[in-house]
């Protein structure tokens, strides 16, 4: 599984050489227009990728787990949930554990930092978000 720094890593690498919001119009998302990626959108490949995770964020999954614990995906999951179960299934695919401590307060942070800040402040965001979680932050906006 990756480690909270290989997390913050890949996603401040992505957003700064992207330099511009995942959207779909005017609302953030997973994939946006032209085959842009969010903070938690770059976290997950394509394959593993469904446009039914699009509206939900990494809040929705804590919801999830406090409701089935960490035995989420040993249990059947009611229709509410099954998108934020998308999701949380989608990250573990690609090695990000939403169980592990910090990971989704990392997670929501990076996704805060790409939805509510313009890309001009995403350098001075990213270098808070690595000091509030004692990571490291070595990435130069491109």
């Amino acid at each position: 599984m990756k480690t909270l720094q290989q997390i913050f890593d890949a996603v401040a690498t992505h957003l700064l050489k992207q330099n511009r919001q995942a959207k779909d119009g005017l609302s953030c998302c997973y994939r946006g227009i032209e085959n842009t990626k969010c903070a938690v959108g770059c976290l997950i490949d394509d394959a593993n990728y469904h446009p039914d995770m699009e509206g939900y964020t990494v809040e929705d999954i804590t919801y999830l787990l406090q409701e089935y614990g960490a035995n989420v995906n040993g249990v059947e999951i009611p229709a509410d949930y099954h998108s934020s179960h998308m999701l949380f299934n989608a990250l573990l695919a690609n090695k990000v554990n939403c169980e592990a401590p910090g990971v989704l307060a990392l997670l929501d942070s990076l996704q805060g930092c790409h939805d509510s800040y313009p890309p001009s402040q995403w350098e001075v965001e990213l270098q808070s978000i690595a000091n509030s979680n004692g990571l490291t932050f070595n990435h130069v906006q491109a």
